[in-house]
């Protein structure tokens, strides 16, 4: 009986052997694979996607080459490209932008929505690796706009004070951006850093609906729209600078993330 308990308890301990080697073994795989995946993703992070030309680190042949990567993309632009860090541009959902308050004029726009940025012409590109700066000019035949905005101020013979829905179309815009660029150093690899950005943007011409500009008035709301509308000048003066902010931004945010994931090496290599 003894012999027989015995040897029930050696079997037990036995299965309790086997499934710490089991176990064992589970843990082992485990980290295998964690180690894996963690490699898998390293490498990721070390090539550019496939549908992205790699451009030769050479002042000419990159921007050169960047101009060909900009009008391939352009058909992606709308659903954006995570890889690259570019969200959906088809429209851009912003959720706020002050715009910079004048003499005795403000105004905030939320729930912000740009139209038509995937429409952008590319028309030059300058890269230099040795002064650290790039730049690009770039039209969009037109570019719509739909937010909530809130309006507080003087603005032409008008004393503002509204806040609703407004809808707007601007044309033939001009952009000009220029990014000074510094190189760091991120774990052994180099890494390009934003420094500083100019940026210009021309509006041609520009038309807008405001809605409440008058709360109750709608007459009055119609009456002002339409003179504002007449001397549109006067609402790209204000409205302008918020735009070249938003799109500034915009382009900040794609190359920092771009940037940072991408080692400079990699972006743009000294033997392609």
């Amino acid at each position: 009986m003894q012999s027989h308990l015995l040897n029930i308890y050696r079997t037990d301990l036995i299965l309790t052997d086997q499934s710490i080697v089991v176990a064992v073994i589970k843990l082992i795989k485990m980290k295998w694979l964690f180690v894996l995946s963690c490699v898998v993703f390293v490498q990721s992070a070390k090539n550019l996607p496939s549908f992205v030309e790699v451009c030769p680190r050479d002042n000419i042949k990159t921007a050169e080459c960047v101009e060909r990567n900009i009008k391939n993309l352009m058909p992606m632009l709308a659903k954006g490209i995570p890889e690259l860090a570019v969200p959906p541009l088809g429209p851009l959902h912003l959720p706020s932008a002050e715009i910079a308050a004048s003499a005795g004029f403000s105004a905030t726009l939320k729930d912000v929505k740009l139209y038509h940025l995937d429409n952008l012409i590319v028309h030059n590109i300058f890269m230099n690796f040795d002064t650290k700066q790039w730049g690009v000019d770039a039209t969009f035949p037109s570019l719509g706009i739909e937010s909530d905005y809130k309006m507080n101020g003087k603005l032409l013979v008008f004393e503002l004070n509204g806040e609703g829905k407004t809808r707007g179309n601007m044309t033939n815009i001009r952009a000009n951006l220029t990014v000074f660029f510094d190189y760091i150093t991120v774990n052994g690899k180099e890494h390009l850093q934003i420094k500083d950005t100019k940026q210009k943007l021309e509006i041609e011409k520009g038309s807008f609906v405001f809605d409440d500009l008058f709360p109750g008035n709608e007459e009055l709301t119609e009456r002002a729209t339409k003179i504002l509308n007449e001397n549109y000048r006067v609402l790209l003066d204000e409205f302008t600078p918020v735009f070249e902010k938003l799109l500034s931004s915009l382009c900040v945010s794609v190359l920092k993330n771009l940037y940072k994931k991408y080692p400079s090496e990699v972006l743009f290599p000294t033997k392609v």
